[in-house]
Parts: structure tokens; sequence; C-alpha cells
């Protein structure tokens, strides 16, 4: 399960979603539970491992947290206009195909 501080739990459940329902349309049920695990295990863990690491972060001592807070302020009153506020990257950037058709090799 992904910690509320990855902000990624509703995303990972559509995904979810989408994922079983390609590998329900596209394979025998027998088939189709495994093949959804593993299309799906690696992406998981990685976005529950950064939400771990940024939950971390919120357990430092208040110096350290103000210190923080104030640079990312800066950072973001330099920065708003050379970047979406979102970031991007592979956690949010992520695309599934839904006319690919899945095979049970995969």
């Amino acid at each position: 399960m992904a910690p509320p501080a990855s902000e990624q739990g509703a995303a990972l459940a559509v995904e979810d979603g989408v994922e079983l329902a390609r590998c329900l349309r596209d394979l025998p049920a027998t088939e189709a539970l495994n093949t959804f695990e593993a299309l799906r295990r690696e992406r998981v863990e990685a976005i529950v491992a950064q939400g771990r690491a940024g939950t971390s972060r919120a357990h430092q001592p208040e110096l350290r947290k103000k210190f923080r807070d104030l640079r990312n302020r800066a950072g973001r009153l330099l920065d708003w206009q050379r970047r979406p506020p979102t970031g991007g990257g592979w956690a949010y950037d992520h695309h599934i195909d839904w006319g690919e058709k899945l095979s049970a090799s995969r």
C-alpha cells in the first residue's frame, strides 16, 4: 500500500483497474491474475519505496524542517516559471496502452 505522503494511492488503484481489465480481456482467468501481478509488481513496489522515503523526511528535527521549508519556498520562487508544478518523471508519466494485446508469456 502506498503511503499517503506519496500521493499515488488513487493513481495506482486506477492503473491497477485498467491493467486487470486488460488481463481479464486478453487472457484466461487462470493466467490473468499471475500476469497482472507480473505487470504491476515492479512499479507498485517502486512507488511504495518512494513514498516511504518521503514519509521518513517528515520525522526530522524542527530546525531541519524549518530550513528545508525555507529552502523549498525559495526554490519555488526562483523556479516557478521554468518547470511545471507537478514535476513529471517516471512516477507521473506512466502510460498504459489499452489497445496493446497481452499474452501469457509476459
